[in-house]
């Protein structure tokens, strides 16, 4: 910010980011180890691969402006708050008693820890 006047990206920006995301997609769809991969690995392992890698990587940067505009403050992140050490600590915490319990359990408790720290 400079004068008060808040700089934002121009369009040609977005449209390279977008056609750079629509690239490596399907670069990472098509290369891989073998050379004519058959149908199925590209539909049924590699294509579902991708979706869950965009889905999660646009959740966490949804978070990450969530938590910044909430707090006011463009340097927030969860390891300057505390939040992943506060989920690092419960659920670390649960492994190192041997308490047993499914995956799930496990970061549920990890949620949990997240959210006593917030």
């Amino acid at each position: 910010m400079k004068n008060g006047i808040v700089s934002r990206p121009s369009s040609g920006f977005w449209v390279l980011l977008v056609l750079s995301v629509i690239l490596a997609g399907a670069l990472s769809l098509f290369a891989g180890p073998m050379q004519h991969p058959p149908a199925w690995v590209i539909v049924k392992l590699r294509l579902p691969r991708l979706v869950l890698a965009l889905l999660t990587g646009s959740a966490l940067s949804v978070s990450g402006c969530v938590l910044q505009s909430i707090l006011r403050n463009d340097l927030a992140t969860p390891y300057t708050l505390g939040i992943s050490a506060g989920a690092g600590l419960v659920a670390g915490s649960v492994i190192v008693s041997g308490f047993l319990m499914p995956v799930m359990g496990l970061v549920a408790a990890g949620t949990a820890g997240a959210l006593l720290a917030v």
